[in-house]
């Protein structure tokens, strides 16, 4: 069996799902990054320790900054066209398509009216809202099915 839903996601929907990422995980490599950038600073003889304070703090503020805009640089406003089957998951967006197999699946989950599907290496998610859906009888057999082939 085949299932096919085509929609579109937004920058809100991204923002949500990336800032609950980021209060479940996210902030402690976000803070060690930014502890690593402040001893860089304090490590440098050249600079007194009031410069080393204020570089490495703009510093890590701005690294952070540039993490959490990641996604919402990388969103693809496009309509996404989503095939899930016991082989795996295959989309299309744009001009790029690909297919994941259920091995690479960490998660599914059902959050605030939205389906989450996230892979395993790279922290990506494919973000399934529920207007993707024609009624919630094809939601809940949606999720039911996913979840049935990613334990497969």
């Amino acid at each position: 069996m085949e299932i096919t839903l085509e929609y579109s996601s937004t920058r809100k929907e991204v923002w949500q799902w990336y800032w609950r990422l980021w209060r479940k995980k996210y902030w402690y490599y976000h803070l060690l990054v930014w502890a690593y950038i402040f001893y860089l600073f304090y490590k440098n003889p050249f600079l007194n320790i009031f410069e080393k304070c204020i570089y490495g703090f703009f510093s890590g503020i701005i690294t952070i900054l540039l993490f959490i805009s990641f996604p919402q640089l990388m969103f693809k406003p496009q309509v996404r066209r989503l095939t899930v089957s016991e082989n795996g998951i295959y989309t299309t967006i744009g001009k790029n398509s690909g297919s994941i197999g259920w091995d690479q699946i960490v998660g599914i989950e059902d959050q605030n009216d939205t389906i989450i599907i996230t892979r395993k290496k790279s922290g990506n998610a494919f973000i399934i809202p529920e207007r993707a859906f024609h009624s919630q009888v094809d939601r809940v057999n949606f999720l039911n099915s996913i979840r049935s082939w990613q334990h497969t």
